[in-house]
């Protein structure tokens, strides 16, 4: 009677979970049939290409041509198994040991072992940075730490830009919105990738379809317009960090702005950043690309980029002209109200602007233009110009156009603004 039970009961289980094939002849069945339904997985995944022509027929080991079903058997099922498992194998977060942590994690970390780390990061960035990303704690903060220590010279000729990209792809990072919207981190991997010699790395960045960032990310198409004019400011600027650089920034605006690519907006703000080198270091390079530039400045009817245009024409290198900034002071309305709320750096822009505009005004006999644009700064600028109240109140007319005198010539010999 148990003999009999134990019989049924074997036999249900081997319905429930049948026995493994013992002989040799039932595990190569079962191999062929796990190996047909893996190429038929990968077949599903990996769709293969059907072959062109006989000149580009994949071959097998003895020579012969393989037919379009084998080949597309053999490079579904070998070749791309191959290459999906490298894929895998090679990533960075396989490639380094993470780092254990020691106790809790609520525990303080002594001094000593924050400054190793510290060392770590500012001796071997690029292996911190793979350590962060091994360890599942990378971030686009702790890529911006790794690319600013990445920017000595030490550090040249590494392609490290290119490889902290890649560690991001990595892990996915490349579609995060700090990728996108943190200013640190681009303006930190253009000037690496710079300084590398990787501009076509950045100018394909800056020229990648929108519609895929908008598929691929949580951003929407005013994030993604934000991004490419912040990422060519950045780029402007790395440029202007190196030898002929006026040149190459220059060439770079004028590729963005005839490439279809960029809105006026999107380049305003790199002729802004040239705009504002040139104040410190004087055009010296092609006439012709400036002379271009200030043509398109011209074109573009923002507000910020009138402002451009007027000191474009200020330091043209040949032919200096304070007629753009002129007209410009005397179309903008400023109140009390409108001076106070303004930035500090924009209120900057326009003393500056009005002082170099006096300046070349009396220069080329202009007294009366020359006169208003100084009467311009005193009246809604006068703090930044430093004046004294004596001098804002003067009572008498006669003594009203005495000091106005005295406060231009003040103005123009010693209070120009770097």
């Amino acid at each position: 009677m148990q003999s009999t039970s134990v019989r049924a009961f074997k036999a249900l289980t081997s319905k429930i979970h049948p026995q493994l094939p013992l002989n040799a002849r039932e595990s190569q069945q079962l191999l062929g049939l796990l190996t047909t339904s893996f190429r038929q997985h990968l077949d599903r995944e990996y769709p293969a290409t059907q072959l062109r022509d006989n000149q580009n027929a994949v071959r097998d080991g003895r020579g012969q041509p393989i037919t379009p079903s084998d080949a597309i058997a053999h490079r579904s099922s070998h070749s791309t198994a191959n290459h999906h498992l490298e894929s895998i194998l090679t990533n960075p977060m396989f490639a380094t040991k993470p780092m254990r942590r020691s106790g809790s994690t609520s525990r303080a970390e002594p001094a000593h072992t924050h400054n190793m780390r510290l060392r770590h990061v500012i001796g071997d960035p690029l292996q911190w940075f793979e350590e962060k990303v091994a360890g599942g704690t990378a971030s686009i903060v702790s890529a911006t730490l790794c690319l600013e220590s990445l920017r000595a010279p030490a550090y040249r000729d590494l392609n490290a830009g290119t490889r902290v990209l890649a560690l991001l792809k990595s892990v996915g990072l490349h579609k995060s919105e700090a990728f996108y919207k943190h200013q640190p981190f681009l303006q930190a991997l253009a000037f690496v990738l710079v300084a590398d010699g990787q501009q076509q790395l950045l100018w394909s960045m800056l020229n990648v379809d929108p519609t895929s960032v908008l598929e691929t990310t949580l951003l929407d198409r005013q994030d993604v317009s934000r991004w490419k004019a912040y990422l060519l400011k950045h780029f402007v600027r790395a440029e202007l960090n190196h030898p002929q650089g006026q040149d190459h920034a220059i060439a770079l605006i004028l590729a963005a702005s005839s490439s279809g690519s960029f809105s006026v907006r999107e380049v305003n703000l790199a002729v802004n950043v040239f705009t504002k080198h040139i104040y410190s270091y004087p055009f010296a390079g092609s006439v012709k690309d400036f002379d271009t530039l200030l043509s398109l400045a011209k074109q573009w009817s923002t507000e910020l980029n009138n402002l451009n245009h007027a000191r474009l024409a200020l330091r043209h290198p040949h032919q200096p002209s304070p007629q753009p900034a002129l007209d410009y002071l005397q179309k903008i309305h400023l109140s009390p109200e409108a001076v106070r709320e303004m930035q500090k750096t924009r209120r900057q822009s326009l003393v500056q602007l009005s002082l170099d505009a006096a300046r070349l005004l009396l220069a080329q006999g202009r007294v009366e233009d020359g006169a208003w644009v100084l009467e311009f700064a005193q009246n809604n600028f006068s703090e930044e110009l430093d004046l004294s109240s004596e001098t804002r109140n003067v009572t008498t007319s006669s003594d009203k156009g005495r000091e106005n005198e005295l406060n231009n010539l003040r103005l123009l010999d010693g209070l120009a603004l770097d």
